[in-house]
């Protein structure tokens, strides 16, 4: 029995954001960030994705950034430094 990778082999932080939407995620510097909690994800496994998205800060931050733009408040978002 040969045992296989659950990793994706060909998966780019793009086609995640494509899959998952603009609104959470944008791809800056090569990774995949999420917008809401302003944080890197690791694009490769789906899994990794779908966990961040069903967590206690996540959902937390969902409801500030809602709660915020229903205020008329901005969110701040930073931004990744490219490395040379």
């Amino acid at each position: 029995m040969s045992k296989h990778s659950k990793t994706a082999v060909h998966v780019t932080p793009a086609s995640r954001v494509a899959e998952f939407g603009s609104r959470m995620f944008v791809v800056e510097g090569g990774l995949l960030m999420c917008k809401i909690c302003n944080i890197t994800v690791d694009h490769v496994r789906r899994q990794t994705i779908t966990d961040h998205l069903q967590s206690k800060r996540h959902s937390q931050q969902t409801a500030k950034c809602k709660a915020d733009s229903d205020a008329g408040i901005m969110p701040k978002r930073q931004t990744t430094l490219a490395m040379q």
